[in-house]
């Protein structure tokens, strides 16, 4: 584990926060305590703020030339890097995720997008347009100031890596807030700033509750862009407190994913894809198919090949090599689990497997994987995010039906489509309002530009969409030379 934490982040020092108490890390696979970090307040987050602001209007960073950002974030990439053994262990120790997948999900992708997003920020950020009536004309893409990035608790690293990293490659100067269920990846990612000597007040931490720390980063006039991972009812609460300054707002929200399955697919041949999407991260990560709409004729099959297996995912401790399914990250969200079971079960749905307290687990906050059938599109666990190993599946009548569910009552940010040709596939994938989707659970470019459609985010993330987001676009105009 990493060494203690005992103060916030702000302007290249390790500040005490301005009241003595501190949030407790829990280990969500035992409940014991791992590590403590300040329980900031809003006096902390103004701190940060302040250095950000000095860092962006006198410090150096917004008017390097992009080679030397490059240079300095291509160090920041490899002390993280270095620290990937560390990053693993928190993975695991603090967020609950299996260690037989926490690198290859939790954290290798998110060291390489950072080493990607450090390379280009080295691009030019002019471009000339051709000339007209007389006219030049040159597009800019300049930083757009403070961002303040507030990190979500079930994949902490990828939440910071994906928002923090493209703002600093793009000039800005960052405060990250950490998640108060999981704080510690901004912390070690604060140290490894600190080693690969990035500029005083480009990239501050500060931790502490989201009604004060998180409120006052939204708030904040000296804040010019908010970026969110979390819940849609959060979103909601940020966006009101961001709208007072009409700062911009490049927002993740309600992570769980769609499946749509239908006719003619082989549910036998996709149930081994989509469960193990499903239970990555006990369900919590970015894009969990948490509900999957199928077509009438192929819902019996559907439902038999996942429980199927379903009954070789091991639920137990995430640091034993044979774990499949890990803890839900905090004991809140698992009775929210529970809870969203039981409303399903009472409106008419049927628990057909799962959604038990392990009985061999005596601590943590683990749930058996369940498998909801029948249920209602205008259930819960239809319309709002699980991030949970519970499973919704929701009949439509037809493959246009299917479609239409989707559409109107599931926001997602992603969703999987699978059909019983490719070319079926790809034709309903277009037709479904989703920032990603894939056919035929086809592999997704961790290049591309992925957010969600409606309630499930603004602005987009990742490649460089990811870059643009941060960005001011200035049009200079000028005598034709």
């Amino acid at each position: 584990m990493m060494e203690p934490v005992w103060g916030v982040y702000a302007g290249g020092e390790w500040v005490r926060a301005s009241r003595g108490t501190t949030i407790t890390v829990v280990n969500p696979a035992t409940e014991d305590a791992i590590a403590s970090v300040p329980r900031g307040a809003a006096a902390d987050a103004r701190m940060a703020v302040h250095a950000a602001r000095w860092a962006f209007d006198e410090g150096p960073w917004p008017r390097l030339k992009p080679a030397e950002r490059a240079t300095l974030l291509r160090r920041f990439s490899v002390e993280a890097t270095i620290d990937r053994p560390l990053l693993i262990d928190l993975a695991v120790r603090s967020g609950g995720f299996p260690v037989s997948s926490a690198d290859a999900v939790a954290v290798t992708p998110a060291l390489d997008a950072f080493a990607w997003y450090a390379e280009r920020a080295a691009r030019d950020p002019e471009s000339r347009l051709p000339d007209h009536a007389g006219t030049s004309s040159t597009v800019l893409r300049e930083p757009a100031g403070v961002v303040a990035v507030l990190a979500a608790a079930a994949e902490p690293l990828a939440a910071i890596v994906h928002k923090a990293i493209p703002a600093l490659a793009a000039g800005n100067t960052v405060v990250v807030k950490a998640a108060s269920g999981a704080p510690l990846h901004a912390y070690a990612l604060a140290r490894c700033a600190h080693r690969a000597g990035l500029p005083p007040g480009v990239f501050n931490v500060v931790s502490g509750p989201a009604r004060d720390v998180g409120a006052e980063l939204a708030g904040n006039a000296m804040v010019d862009v908010v970026a969110l991972a979390g819940r849609v009812a959060t979103g909601r609460r940020v966006a009101a407190r961001a709208a007072a300054t009409l700062k911009t707002c490049v927002f993740t929200l309600g992570a769980s994913g769609t499946a749509i399955v239908l006719d003619g697919a082989d549910p036998a041949a996709i149930a081994p894809a989509l469960v193990a999407a499903w239970l990555s991260n006990a369900g919590q990560s970015w894009g969990a198919p948490c509900r999957a709409v199928v077509s009438a004729a192929a819902h019996d099959a559907f439902v038999d090949a996942v429980l199927h297996e379903v009954k070789g995912s091991t639920v137990g401790d995430p640091a034993n090599e044979a774990t499949r399914v890990g803890p839900l990250r905090t004991a809140k969200a698992r009775d929210r689990a529970e809870a969203m079971i039981a409303a399903a079960v009472a409106g008419g749905a049927t628990l057909v497997a799962g959604g038990g307290r392990p009985d061999h687990l005596a601590r943590g906050f683990f749930l058996e994987p369940a498998v909801v059938a029948g249920v209602a599109p205008s259930m819960s666990l239809a319309t709002e995010e699980i991030a949970a190993p519970v499973l919704a599946v929701i009949e439509a009548a037809d493959d246009e039906a299917a479609i239409r569910i989707a559409n109107d009552r599931l926001d997602a940010v992603s969703a999987i489509v699978w059909a019983g040709s490719r070319e079926r596939a790809l034709a309903a994938a277009r037709q479904i309002r989703a920032g990603t989707v894939a056919a035929q659970d086809a592999g997704v470019n961790p290049w591309a530009p992925a957010g969600g459609y409606g309630h499930a985010g603004l602005g987009r993330e990742r490649g460089l969409a990811g870059l643009d987001a941060y960005s001011e676009i200035k049009h200079v105009a000028g005598p034709a030379t």
